[in-house]
């Protein structure tokens, strides 16, 4: 085998998860380039309900492939490298760790062990320029940045109604408080009853467990500008975010580079993002979304009344697209493939 993938994708599709999303299309555009014959996987997903069986795949895909890479989350992360490190101790085989997410990947660094580990690594690609210099304080070189990606659809920024009022603004991630969604709920009461700025939010994601009577709460107290819309089809997330005026995301996670603002630059979808994290290196300020103070419901509030008042959303559309570019699924196997020299 050419390559061995170790990730973790929801097969059935019932999870929102960027982590799930990106270990399926790597999958299928490798299988695509290399041949279905030459790309061997192990799915991580849910791997403690079947343990052994899983450890049985990931030694196989290790054994049988030249090339191996590593796509999954901290825990994932933690039992892979083990495993990579027996396989750097007794053969020549290539490994790679594609990270999937942002800055919570560096927790498993707290142990020494596993940098010595990822020194030993072929190659480490992550989604954040800012991530490269983090792993290099390490003392973790050959680290590159290479972004997360999608499929771009068609150009929708000729959609004329979504500049009709009331303002329709949507939130697309799990829905939680971690993400920000009781900020989102509350930036939207307060442009409707102390701006009187009409709007209305859709929210779309799966609602945590832990969140679930807190959010019917506010559905019921606030549905007259409140609407949750369940899941989006990851084929149709493009035409549907294209209906909508601005993206909300304010949250307070750790995020890599999440797969619904590629979503949402991908339909010229304009985003108001808190400045947690790594946010200031995906979103161009003022010129893809704006970004706001984290918990702050005044600074999202301002800001985007300021883009009303100056017309800014509109400005703000093609430039978003143009963003989008440089997350081309196919741009970045293109480079993946001659960085691991698979031809």
């Amino acid at each position: 085998m050419k390559l061995g993938i170790i990730g973790s994708y929801d097969e059935e599709h019932k999870a929102v998860c960027g982590q799930s999303d990106k270990t399926e299309l790597f999958l299928l555009k490798f299988r695509e380039r290399l041949g279905d014959e030459n790309v061997c996987f192990t799915n991580m997903y849910n791997w403690k309900k079947a343990k052994y069986n899983k450890f049985l795949s990931i030694i196989y895909t290790f054994l049988v492939s030249k090339n191996i890479i590593i796509m999954t989350s901290v825990n994932g992360t933690r039992v892979l490298y083990l495993f990579a490190k027996l396989m750097k101790t007794i053969t020549r085989k290539k490994i790679y760790h594609m990270v999937v997410g942002g800055e919570k990947n560096l927790e498993i660094f707290k142990k020494k062990n596993y940098i010595e580990i990822a020194k030993k690594l072929d190659g480490i690609y992550v989604e954040i320029n800012n991530m490269v210099e983090e792993y290099n304080k390490l003392g973790i070189t050959g680290v590159e940045y290479i972004p997360n990606c999608k499929e771009i659809c068609e150009n929708y920024l000729d959609n004329v109604l979504r500049n009709e009022k009331p303002y329709k603004f949507c939130t697309y991630s799990k829905v939680n408080r971690e993400k920000g969604i009781p900020e989102a709920i509350e930036i939207i009461k307060t442009l409707n009853e102390q701006k009187k700025i009409p709007c209305i939010l859709h929210i779309y994601g799966v609602i945590d467990d832990e969140y679930k009577e807190e959010f019917n709460h506010e559905l019921e107290n606030k549905h007259q500008y409140l609407n949750f819309c369940g899941k989006i089809n990851r084929e149709e997330s493009c035409s549907q975010l294209s209906q909508y005026y601005a993206m909300l995301f304010p949250t307070h996670h750790p995020e890599g580079v999440p797969g619904a603002l590629i979503d949402a630059y991908e339909a010229g979808l304009p985003i108001f993002s808190s400045d947690s994290y790594y946010m200031k290196s995906i979103i161009n300020h003022g010129k893809t979304g704006m970004i706001c103070k984290e918990y702050d419901i005044e600074d999202y509030v301002n800001k985007i009344e300021y883009s009303i008042d100056n017309n800014l959303i509109s400005k703000m559309r093609k430039l978003c697209y143009e963003e989008v570019q440089k997350y081309n699924v196919n741009l970045i196997i293109n480079k993946l493939i001659n960085n691991m020299q698979l031809r």
